[in-house]
């Protein structure tokens, strides 16, 4: 329904910043529904209709988001190396910060099995599945456990636990994590 409206919302745009904010929300629709590769073409037509623009380094940012989420983390790799040279801090942080958790977990597990886990439960929680998310990342706990991206899914699990108003659990990841990984 809500790619319908902002469909029929595309046709009634002034200019072409209208276009490309109407075309992100539609893109982010997208994502909800895992149309991926409906929602990368989305995003890089946003690119181009408003290169050198704020809106066309969030639609940037999407695509490597959308591509690391569909497990094509090599592509979202690439575009993260360009975006953290962003002139907004904020994509360039956050750009950052996917970076370095993809690269991380990338160098000991050459088939990304956790890493592909890691990346359905972290959207599941983007489309507001906050217990299947808890789920899959309890059940990428389990099957690699002493594996790199251990505190990643257990800080993202304690997130998810505020959330849901489940605070000792939330505190028992932190105090996991304080544990055996505060060093990392």
């Amino acid at each position: 329904k809500a790619e319908s409206l902002l469909k029929n919302l595309l046709n009634k745009a002034v200019n072409e910043y209208e276009e490309a904010r109407i075309k992100m929300a539609i893109a982010d629709v997208l994502v909800l529904q895992e149309k991926f590769n409906e929602a990368l073409i989305t995003y890089t037509q946003v690119q181009k209709m408003v290169k050198n623009d704020q809106i066309a380094q969030d639609a940037q940012f999407k695509v490597a988001k959308t591509s690391y989420y569909k497990g094509d983390f090599e592509w979202a790799q690439t575009q993260l190396d360009v975006l953290k040279k962003s002139t907004s801090q904020l994509i360039a942080n956050d750009a950052m910060e996917l970076s370095l958790m993809i690269k991380d977990n990338t160098q000991e597990d050459s088939t990304q099995v956790a890493l592909k886990k890691y990346a359905h439960a972290d959207l599941l929680a983007y489309q507001g599945k906050n217990e299947q998310s808890i789920t899959e990342l309890q059940q990428l706990l389990n099957e690699h456990k002493g594996e790199k991206i251990e505190d990643e899914a257990l800080f993202k699990q304690a997130q998810l636990y505020e959330l849901e108003d489940q605070y000792l659990l939330a505190e028992e990841n932190y105090l996991a994590i304080l544990d055996n990984f505060g060093q990392d």
